[in-house]
């Protein structure tokens, strides 16, 4: 897929959460999807959020169609991706336990994607 520039910098911030099990505290980024192995137990999950791209005007970028979070265990590479559509938060769940790393995207109505956000990380126990 091409990658192309939204004329503001998309702006994000990272909430994490880790329900049902103990986690530690996340750096700053990004947000979630769903991860479901068959025979794997669910250990956790992950809620993520960010802040919409806005015009020097501070109005939401009209070129925006949604946003596509991106994840996996190895930084800066992402084996992942769950289409969040328009939302700016959502949940990523059935994680197992391990290091989790995501970025965030926005993409407009014909496919073009932005570049990724910067990422952030979540330790799931």
């Amino acid at each position: 897929m091409q990658k192309f520039h939204f004329a503001a910098a998309l702006s994000l911030f990272l909430l994490l959460s880790v329900a049902g099990c103990g986690g530690s505290s996340g750096g700053g980024g990004i947000f979630g999807g769903s991860d479901t192995t068959s025979g794997t137990t669910t250990a956790g999950s992950v809620t993520l959020a960010w802040d919409a791209p806005l015009t020097s005007e501070g109005m939401p970028l009209p070129s925006v169609a949604g946003y596509k979070v991106h994840y996996g265990t190895t930084p800066g590479y992402y084996g992942k991706v769950f289409d969040s559509g328009t939302r700016t938060s959502c949940t990523i769940s059935g994680l197992a336990p391990g290091t989790y790393y995501f970025a965030v995207t926005c993409y407009d109505a014909a496919g073009n994607e932005s570049s990724f956000s910067n990422e952030a990380v979540k330790s799931v126990q």
